[in-house]
């Protein structure tokens, strides 16, 4: 009886923990700022295959002044969203970085990068393009 108890407790306990598995940041999302540069502009497209795709743009007087792409591989483990990039610009790399999911709703995501401690606040979007620039905003 006892170990009838143990096994229901047990299956109990998985399948709440099932159920209450982690948002995750599927989707496509807009951002703004970097770590060391508040003027850095970003979209984030996470895709459930495990791949994403970043875009990174700064402008000074609606012009690009700098533009980085990358694309790798994510994963989700609990509320730690771990991404590899394998390449930037269309070159090889190898980049490895950790965030934590701080929050998410169905129009926001809180990642917060672990290396630096910088809380990145993103917003959904519905295509993959960055918003009209407007001089003066």
């Amino acid at each position: 009886m006892q170990r009838f108890c143990a096994i229901a407790v047990f299956i109990a306990l998985f399948v709440f923990a099932a159920g209450e598995a982690a948002a995750n940041p599927i989707g496509l999302w807009y951002g703004e700022g970097q770590p060391h540069d508040p003027n850095i502009l970003y979209l984030d497209q996470f895709n459930e295959d495990g791949t994403f795709r970043s875009e990174f743009r700064k402008y000074e007087r609606c012009e690009i002044v700098w533009q980085q792409v990358e694309s790798g591989r994510w994963n989700q483990d609990g509320d730690l969203v771990i991404t590899i990039t394998d390449t930037v610009n269309g070159m090889s790399t190898l980049g490895y970085q950790e965030y934590r999911n701080e929050g998410q709703s169905e129009n926001e995501i809180r990642l917060r990068h672990l290396e630096t401690d910088y809380l990145f606040i993103e917003r959904r979007i519905d295509r993959f393009e960055f918003p009209a620039c407007w001089i003066g905003s």
